[in-house]
């Protein structure tokens, strides 16, 4: 009886870690990014253009994590101005229900956004402020995964760090910046998770947790290291995930706070 609550409760917690940072930052930038374009009219010209730019990322995302998994892609729209439902892109695709790989593949198609977006958004930096990039790359992976006070010092450390090197006199002065801002805002507004992004994931979790608790039956009734090398691996993912992530909630909070200045000056000159 104490091995199997043993295996239950590892398997929890394997969960727990692994799922838990992915949907918390998939919420929050689901919230932002609502709550900033709410300031801006729907199929204006500003929420086209930020569309146009972010809506493809945003299906790569889910194209990618398609071809990873091995599902029959059979229809792509990268972007489309929006139809009566809101829809700016989708990915149609087909799997093999009996399938366990695929099966878990249905969370990571479901969530490839939230991996397609930061990835792009470093790519940016990199390539058009690299003094930036470089200023924070020595934080990336650094965050402690056993959550404490010296968890959030490091998240504060970081996203000042970021602040610090993004805004200063060398890159108000040069184009790259203002380049930089529009598209990393315009793709950080629209990592965010639709409806139908979150059910995909969702059903997905079935099969995750199926596969974690025969790793665990079996690394425990052979006496093997597997439920350890488990966590190790989901610390590592975690510790440069939420780096990351940490940046690309920045840059929405910064676009969000914009967005209701925007706001407000728009409704003072109505």
């Amino acid at each position: 009886m104490e091995g199997i609550i043993s295996i239950i409760t590892i398997t929890a917690s394997q969960l727990f870690q692994l799922l838990g940072v992915i949907f918390f930052f998939g919420f929050l930038l689901k919230w932002l990014g609502e709550q900033s374009l709410a300031h801006y009219t729907y199929g204006s010209k500003l929420f086209n253009f930020m569309s146009f730019i972010g809506t493809p990322v945003h299906e790569f995302g889910h194209f990618i994590m398609c071809k990873i998994f091995r599902y029959q892609v059979e229809e792509v729209i990268w972007y489309q101005k929006p139809n009566n439902s809101g829809t700016l892109g989708y990915v149609n695709f087909s799997y093999n229900p009996g399938s366990m790989y695929q099966r878990i593949g249905k969370f990571f198609v479901g969530v490839g956004p939230l991996f397609s977006g930061p990835v792009v958004i470093f790519l940016l930096l990199y390539f058009l402020l690299p003094d930036a990039y470089h200023a924070i790359s020595t934080h990336i992976g650094m965050i402690s995964t056993t959550w404490s006070l010296h968890t959030f010092e490091q998240i504060l450390q970081l996203s000042w760090t970021f602040l610090v090197a993004l805004f200063n006199v060398h890159n108000a002065l040069s184009w790259q910046f203002y380049v930089f801002i529009v598209l990393a805002c315009s793709i950080a507004v629209h990592i965010r998770l639709s409806k139908p992004d979150l059910e995909s994931a969702t059903s997905g979790i079935v099969a995750i947790t199926v596969l974690l608790l025969l790793l665990n039956i079996v690394s425990q009734f052979f006496h093997l290291s597997l439920s350890n090398h488990i966590l190790i691996y989901v610390a590592h993912f975690n510790a440069f995930y939420i780096s990351i992530m940490i940046v690309i909630t920045v840059i929405s909070l910064l676009f969000f706070m914009t967005s209701i200045i925007w706001g407000t000056m728009k409704n003072r000159t109505a």
